[in-house]
This record gives C-alpha cells, structure tokens and sequence, in this order.
C-alpha cells in the first residue's frame, strides 16, 4: 500500500527484509530514507491491472498451492 501505511510498514521488516508496494487510492507517501538504509530494506512496487488474465490465475494457483499451507491451520482447509 502507500499513503500512512508506508512508516509503519517499514518498521514490520526485519533486517534484509523487503515490502511489496501497490498503487492506492493515496500514491504519494513519505519515508524515512535512513530506516531503510539501516535495515538494508529492499522495496519495490507492483501492479497486476496490466497483467493477463493467465497470469493471474497462475498466480492465484500458486498462492493456493505453495504459500496458503504455510500460513493456514493444520485441518482448516475447505
């Protein structure tokens, strides 16, 4: 996301970590570049909109395959 979020979604990434932005409602967002550095944050930007409808179910498919069993309760799958 962008706008307020930004600070306090960098102060959620670890050391090394990197955050995924998207465009919102609110583009323009302000940071404090030295937190960044500190943390050597990576961060980068993304936006499906232009991608295919394929490529998009190629994703939704491996969020549901790959990354869902990792963060979903054992037994609480449909």
């Amino acid at each position: 996301m962008a706008g307020d979020y930004v600070p306090r979604e960098l102060k959620c990434l670890a050391r090394k970590g990197a955050g995924v932005h998207r465009l919102s409602a609110r583009p323009k967002s302000e940071l404090s570049i030295d937190a960044v550095m500190r943390k050597r944050l990576t961060i980068t930007g993304s936006t499906l909109r232009p991608r295919s409808v394929e490529f998009k179910g190629y994703l939704a498919r491996n969020l549901r395959e790959k990354i869902w069993p990792l963060i979903e309760p054992a037994g609480s799958g449909p």
